[in-house]
């Protein structure tokens, strides 16, 4: 893109067409998510994760908690 006589860079990257779903298989998108949405999964963690999330968040807890003393 030139202005003015001056080469300028392109910034921004091209925008693409995004897919849309029609007719049938819209219509069975939807059902499927309504499914889902209404029953959920529950994820399953080993112990082990367990235990780190749980450190991850006793640790965040301390961090803020002398942020804002």
């Amino acid at each position: 893109m030139t202005i003015n006589n001056k080469k300028l860079k392109t910034m921004a990257i091209p925008i693409r067409a995004i897919p849309v779903l029609e007719g049938e298989v819209a219509k069975r998108f939807l059902r499927e998510a309504h499914k889902v949405e209404k029953k959920p999964r529950k994820m399953v963690f080993s112990e082990s994760t367990r235990k780190l999330v749980h450190q991850a968040n006793e640790d965040l807890r301390k961090y803020y908690a002398t942020q804002y003393e």
